[in-house]
């Protein structure tokens, strides 16, 4: 890991993260900025301003910047994206595994590790209310952008601002009432040997986040804390616990617990 690095090891008991991030002097005037300094502020995140290299990069929007290049998030871009594919909810394995069958019902998810918030946007379109955590400081920044540039979209802004809220933390440790039973828990594995690398983007992800190393225990806090936990896992890979009902993709299976 090189000296750039990363505020990643700190435990979610704090209260308050202090993340610094590169913006040109080009850059600091703009009105957005000081909207997503005050969002960011409102969930514990102090965003410190500097003009050296940092995991996250300002130019009108955040990039995650790694070793392999540097990546942005678009979320309307994926969301229209979705809706042209016009999804058939009842041939769709994730849609399938968390019971979602209907585009109009606005089924409750808790989306338990947001990441770059692929899996989000699709549970999105499949018309999902989404409550969402990550519990890495700067990539939960990264997807706070990506959320406040969606929430200004003229079609598509409303959707984001009533049915997907993001979260600093971790899911298990708050209280959702009754309003929430179900869980969707996809953790960074281990990398496994492969001929075809993922897409720059992931790659640049995993270089800064790393892989998961509390996979067992998050899941067994989850299942005590949720009625029904969703496990996205690659296809040919081991249950993380026997029991399951899977559904299963090509490349990807989803192993549903509890009832």
């Amino acid at each position: 890991m090189n000296n750039r690095a990363y505020l990643l090891e700190k435990t979610m008991t704090q209260s308050e993260y202090s993340i610094n991030i590169k913006v040109d002097q080009m850059y600091r005037n703009g009105s957005y900025l000081g909207q997503l300094k005050e969002a960011a502020l409102t969930h514990g995140v102090v965003l410190n301003f500097v003009e050296d290299d940092q995991v996250l990069l300002f130019e009108d929007q955040v990039f995650m910047l790694g070793e392999k290049g540097r990546f942005s998030l678009d979320w309307i871009q994926d969301l229209k994206l979705h809706y042209k594919k016009k999804y058939a909810l009842k041939s769709q394995p994730l849609a399938k595994s968390l019971g979602i069958t209907d585009h109009n019902a606005e089924h409750r998810v808790i989306d338990c590790t947001l990441g770059t918030g692929k899996d989000a946007i699709l549970l999105l379109s499949f018309g999902a209310k989404l409550e969402c955590f990550e519990r890495k400081p700067e990539v939960f920044i990264l997807a706070l952008d990506a959320w406040l540039r969606a929430s200004k979209d003229p079609d598509y802004g409303e959707t984001f601002k009533k049915r997907m809220k993001l979260n600093l933390g971790q899911a298990w440790e708050s209280d959702f009432g009754d309003s929430f039973e179900l869980a969707y828990f996809d953790p960074m594995y281990p990398e496994k040997k492969k001929k075809a690398l993922p897409r720059k983007e992931m790659q640049v992800f995993k270089e800064i986040v790393g892989e998961d190393q509390d996979i067992e225990s998050v899941f067994e806090q989850l299942l005590m804390k949720f009625k029904r936990v969703v496990v996205k896992r690659p296809v040919k890979s081991d249950l993380v616990k026997k029991g399951a009902v899977s559904f299963c993709g090509k490349t990807t299976r989803y192993d549903r617990y509890g009832n």
